[in-house]
């Protein structure tokens, strides 16, 4: 018998025990008397496999298992030992090409040239601005917009720059002058005759009621003098009445100038009375019926600068005004 056989699709000598070609694939049919061995029995579950017996030096019968249809035979696409065909003759690499160079610029070579000037930056362009002339209308047509001021300011907003907005004028200015000619006319009226006499042409003032020694003669011959510090605090209140009209020309001190000129106002009035009070007392005590005494310049000076002190701080302050009306 011989030991091969031939692939009836092929024609390729395989041996006699294969079941398939190994060139084109093709099943063979099982050799003539060839039997197949029986499968020894399976062991148990506490049995171990008997030893299985060499093969003998007989034909083969092993079949080999079905092709695998997901078996590539090739090589793998990144299999490192896979030798890849030398190109073919006469495919010349390509040239390399030349080192970038910079443009000529002026004779200047390599780096050393200057770069092109950058673009001039596009003007910008302004929004909202206000035409440079009025639309115009066709003759008989009704705009349908209202008809707009060309000719007036544009307005600003409140705060910004050139904004005309409303200016607080400054406190009371009638104030202010009421109490610089009271204060004037205190100071004045003080070393003017306050008091005079029936006996004599001389009268005395308020800064002479300071000293004690100046009076009146009485027709016995005595001396009748008066003394008075009230005189110093009517002079204090004269000068207060100057410094009240410098506060009352400010819009933020006005509030504080009003209080202060009702208080000095009254308080230089109060002291007049007083010391008219004190001088007809001593009058009355030391001087005989005969004599008798009378207000002078100096006195009505003085009570009229207190009055008007205290005027000033009845005046109003001037409300606020639009400087452009």
């Amino acid at each position: 018998m011989s030991d091969t056989i031939t692939c009836p699709n092929c024609s390729a000598t395989l041996p006699a025990a294969a079941a398939f070609c190994t060139s084109c694939g093709n099943r063979l049919a099982a050799a003539p008397g060839a039997a197949a061995q029986p499968a020894p029995p399976s062991p148990g579950p506490n049995q171990f496999a008997p030893p299985q017996p060499p093969p003998s030096g007989g034909p083969s019968t092993f079949t080999p298992p079905p092709p695998d249809p997901t078996r590539v035979d090739g090589p793998a696409v990144s299999d490192p030992t896979q030798v890849l065909g030398a190109p073919a003759p006469g495919a010349a690499p390509p040239a390399p090409s030349a080192p970038w160079q910079p443009a000529d610029g002026g004779g200047a070579t390599g780096w050393s040239a200057s770069p092109p000037p950058a673009p001039a930056p596009p003007a910008p362009q302004a929004y909202g601005t206000a035409p440079s002339a009025p639309p115009t209308t066709a003759t008989g047509q009704t705009p349908a917009w209202s008809p707009t001021n060309w000719d007036a300011a544009p307005e600003t907003a409140p705060g910004a720059p050139g904004a005309t907005s409303r200016a607080k004028a400054p406190g009371s200015p009638l104030g202010a002058a009421l109490a610089v000619l009271g204060g004037i006319l205190t100071v004045v009226g003080i070393f003017m005759p306050w008091v005079k006499s029936n006996l004599s042409d001389n009268g005395l003032s308020a800064w002479d009621l300071t000293s004690g020694d100046k009076g009146f003669r009485l027709p016995d011959g005595a001396l009748l003098t008066f003394e008075s510090l009230d005189p110093y605090v009517i002079l204090a209140l004269g000068a207060g009445a100057l410094l009240i009209g410098v506060l009352a020309l400010s819009g933020s001190s006005r509030s504080l100038s009003k209080v202060l000129g009702a208080v000095v106002g009254l308080g230089i009035i109060g002291y007049i009375i007083r010391d008219w009070t004190s001088l007809a007392s001593v009058v009355q005590e030391k001087a005989p019926s005969s004599f008798e005494v009378s207000s002078d310049i100096g006195f009505y000076l003085t009570i009229a600068g207190g009055a008007l002190v205290l005027l000033s701080a009845l005046m109003p302050s001037q409300t606020d005004k639009d400087p452009s009306a």
